[in-house]
């Protein structure tokens, strides 16, 4: 294996949400020994940079589930965030004040929204309505996003900046938006704490929740 695509909260964190410090030294090692780490998270472009170069990783990352893409040297928008704005206008006429837009004044491509409704209800919704955007549940807020959005169309083409074969890639993740990540991925890991559908697509399922997880996926795989 040749690259390492992860998700940040659940996954490298712990129940607390903070980063698990064990995580931090083996992603480390794993750049250290060859191994490049992605980070694909659903979390602004500011926050993923700034953990990006505080991990140490190679650089490639993409933030808002894929919205944005750094290759390294440029910031690339994957996502518009007009088509996220014409799925919320939809959804609102279906589920009118269950609609409750979280502020976040720094996502570029998405809208994010309280969990108080039905996903596949509403994604359902916006197929039937032919609307372009589609939402995805990262376990904390829904997220808005272009039809063109997922972490697999990010890992893919991280993968192709860096000149990495897609199957020479392993993702871990703990929430129903990594799952197109795991699909894509030449091995798929869910760590326990993940809901059922996420390790159904999964090649291997932790024992361990969190960053106990990854640590426990990692010693499996890699030997330092």
């Amino acid at each position: 294996m040749k690259a390492l695509a992860l998700d940040i909260d659940g996954t490298i964190t712990n129940q607390k949400g903070m980063l698990d410090l064990k995580a931090i030294e083996i992603i480390r090692k794993l750049e250290e020994s060859g191994i490049l780490v992605f980070l694909i998270t659903g979390r602004n472009f500011c926050v993923t940079s700034a953990i990006t170069k505080y991990l140490g990783t190679c650089g490639l990352a993409a933030a808002e589930n894929g919205g944005i893409i750094w290759d390294g040297k440029k910031k690339i928008l994957l996502g518009v965030k007009e088509k996220a704005e014409e799925g919320l206008k939809a959804l609102t006429t279906k589920f009118r004040e269950k609609i409750i837009v979280v502020n976040s004044p720094y996502r570029e491509t998405d809208i994010l929204v309280k969990r108080t409704f039905d996903l596949n209800e509403a994604n359902e919704f916006l197929i039937k309505n032919k609307v372009q955007a589609h939402m995805l549940d990262s376990g904390i807020v829904y997220h808005i996003v272009d039809n063109s959005v997922d972490k697999g169309k990010a890992l893919r083409k991280l993968a192709d900046v860096a000149g990495i074969n897609i199957k020479d890639t392993i993702a871990i993740g703990d929430n129903l938006n990594d799952i197109e990540m795991l699909k894509e991925a030449g091995f798929g890991i869910a760590v326990a704490n993940a809901p059922k559908a996420l390790k159904d697509e999964a090649d291997y399922i932790c024992r361990k929740e969190y960053a106990e997880g990854f640590k426990e996926a990692i010693s499996l795989i890699f030997k330092f």
